[in-house]
């Protein structure tokens, strides 16, 4: 396949896998019968909707500091396919390193395995330009540790799908990565949804477990519609 046959955004492939293959796993890390397509999407959207309660913009940017968990593949899919941006934090970055990235992409949240919260918690103390309330919650848990609803967790919506009614581009940002380096001036590597998917043979299954099969399968079948 040619990586000009991959237009699709991620909203595209977390929507087409749900709708054609709701009870097949689609995580690689995760149990089978847990973490199904159906699943993912449910996940997914409950992220989205609580971006949307906070009355984020398109483009606005979301740091997410995990460590490697399952959860993070459900918030990348949340964020992105509404129409954000996820700002992508090394795990042993020190708190530093991380205000640096919230200042550098005017972060209106931040999602953290729970074992980091207080990380990004010293970090948001650090920054010179994030707001000190920024709503931050726990990958593990969707539980609310930072801003407005604090201490309460987040719950599902109705109705997933509308949660994904922005317009969105396969050229539209998703996703900004910074790689491991212990520098005091990180400095991030953007990628659209078609790049992200484009480089999905060799990248994405290593970092978030996505099927591989089947993003090339629906590049196929987007194509034929």
């Amino acid at each position: 396949m040619t990586q000009t046959s991959l237009r699709l955004t991620l909203r595209d492939v977390l929507l087409l896998s749900a709708e054609r293959w709701p009870d097949r796993p689609a995580l690689c890390a995760a149990v089978p019968s847990l973490y199904t397509y159906t699943h993912l999407l449910t996940e997914a959207a409950a992220w989205s909707s609580w971006f949307l309660a906070l009355k984020l913009q398109k483009g606005d940017r979301i740091a997410v500091h995990p460590d490697s968990r399952t959860e993070w593949t459900s918030a990348l899919f949340g964020i992105a396919a509404a129409g954000f941006i996820a700002v992508s934090i090394p795990p042993d970055f020190s708190p530093y390193q991380v205000s640096r990235i919230l200042d550098q992409n005017d972060v209106k949240a931040a999602l953290s395995s729970g074992d980091l919260d207080k990380n990004m918690e010293k970090a948001v103390s650090l920054g010179q330009r994030i707001q000190q309330d920024l709503p931050r919650a726990l990958l593990d848990n969707r539980y609310i540790t930072g801003g407005i609803g604090k201490g309460t967790f987040l719950g599902e919506p109705g109705n997933p799908l509308r949660m994904f009614e922005e317009t969105l581009v396969p050229d539209d940002f998703a996703f900004i990565f910074y790689p491991a380096h212990k520098t005091e001036n990180p400095v991030g590597i953007n990628f659209t949804h078609n790049a992200v998917i484009r480089d999905a043979s060799s990248e994405l299954q290593k970092k978030i477990g996505l099927n591989i099969e089947d993003i090339r399968l629906l590049s196929q079948a987007s194509l034929a519609q």
